[in-house]
């Protein structure tokens, strides 16, 4: 698998089957799980709309349609059965990759080094999709919009709504930024961060406020695709409010907005669970001081010990302190 040849090959091989076994048949059998209720889903919901499509048409009585919507429930059609696989494909954001995707997908599988960075693409590819292109206007522009819409039927009508309501909570998450009831990602200056956090304030979460102003935060982090608009919609109000004040030019307003939306995008999508090896990697790459490079040396360790995800999620149900480690061992030690 990482290109050794002969017998150490084959010793590296079975290490890694033992290493990966449980996590993989644990998430093997979750993936299958919910993709079962995704199709269990699509296959209930295609069949009422043609049943019900069949019994305005036939005017049948309740008995008779619900006759048949139970013969399409037991029996499927073909066509149904390839709407449900599309739609559980779609629900947990494993929907085959397009060229661009692809080719980045061979690109990060070309070697160990780049596979080690940038283990997952499908995944992050989908919901950057969902997110960003299904959800807001550009969905004009994709290909997969303009087919769907060709369709008609309830493919279309799914397509519209999808972006119709997304749009509408890309304008909710500009007035909530605007007004401070949702947070970005934070400064990028550690020492500023740190005072951020030590405040109360946490990334990326709704925030209220009771009658004694008492502020509580609320992490929208976990509710994608959606998260990926709140959280750039966020990051772009952060960053347009640094430039405030900056004595920008008008000619350069075009600029600065571009270049605030390409800063937004990347925070939001770097700053995710499953890219944390690619951020911290490119973070050393352009500015490789001591303390970074360090920081990343243990941390990079640290994962290589088995269940090192579980490990730290274990640990913060006991204890959700912050560990200060000055080793590779203090490291390890503070995630047990």
């Amino acid at each position: 698998y990482l290109g050794v040849k002969g017998a150490a090959g084959t010793i590296v091989d079975g290490i890694g089957h033992v290493i990966r076994a449980p996590t993989e048949r644990l998430m093997g059998g979750v993936d299958g799980f919910m993709k079962t209720i995704a199709e269990r889903q699509s296959l209930a919901a295609t069949a009422y709309r043609i049943a019900n499509a069949e019994s305005l048409a036939n005017d049948w009585t309740q008995e008779q349609t619900l006759k048949r919507l139970d013969e399409l429930v037991q029996n499927p059609t073909p066509e149904m059965l390839q709407e449900a696989n599309e739609n559980a494909l779609h629900v947990t954001f494993q929907t085959p990759l397009g060229d661009w995707g692809k080719t980045v997908q061979k690109a990060a599988g070309a070697n160990p080094f780049t596979q080690f960075f940038m283990p997952f693409v499908k995944t992050p590819a989908n919901l950057m999709k969902q997110g960003f292109l299904e959800r807001t206007p550009l969905a004009l522009i994709t290909d997969k919009y303009r087919n769907d819409i060709a369709a008609g039927g309830a493919r279309a009508q799914m397509a519209k709504a999808r972006m119709y309501i997304g749009t509408s909570f890309v304008m909710a998450a500009g007035t909530l930024a605007a007004t401070g009831q949702i947070t970005g990602g934070g400064s990028n200056n550690w020492s500023v961060k740190k005072a951020q956090l030590d405040s109360g304030w946490r990334p990326y979460s709704f925030v209220t406020t009771d009658d004694k102003g008492k502020k509580t935060y609320i992490s929208y982090q976990r509710t994608e695709p959606l998260s990926y608009i709140f959280s750039t919609i966020a990051d772009f109000h952060d960053t347009m409010k640094l430039q405030h004040g900056t004595g920008v030019s008008d000619e350069k307003q075009a600029e600065v907005l571009t270049g605030a939306l390409i800063t937004a995008v990347s925070h939001a999508t770097l700053d995710r669970s499953f890219m944390t090896g690619l951020e911290s990697a490119m973070d050393v790459m352009s500015n490789p001081n001591a303390t970074k490079v360090n920081s990343f040396i243990k941390r990079l360790v640290n994962a290589q010990v088995p269940f090192s995800g579980t490990r730290r999620d274990m640990t913060r149900l006991f204890d959700d302190s912050k560990k200060m480690t000055d080793s590779i061992f203090t490291e390890i030690q503070a995630n047990i």
